[in-house]
């Protein structure tokens, strides 16, 4: 049997709360079950190349020039 993994997890949500910076995860399912007890300020999954949590503000892909 596998020992959960969410110490790293929750070491990267917490930052992401703090800084107000959305995560960008292929491991969207982890990050989804503590949104549900945290709000993520955005979480993004590069594979998809979706918003599965919309950001709290607007974030581009791409460099602004």
């Amino acid at each position: 049997m596998k020992a959960p993994k969410m110490g790293l997890d929750l070491m990267i949500a917490s930052q992401s709360i703090v800084e107000s910076i959305p995560i960008a995860t292929l491991n969207s399912k982890d990050f989804l079950s503590i949104h549900q007890l945290f709000p993520l300020p955005g979480l993004f999954h590069p594979g998809l190349r979706d918003w599965i949590v919309n950001p709290v503000r607007e974030w581009t892909l791409t460099p602004s020039s």
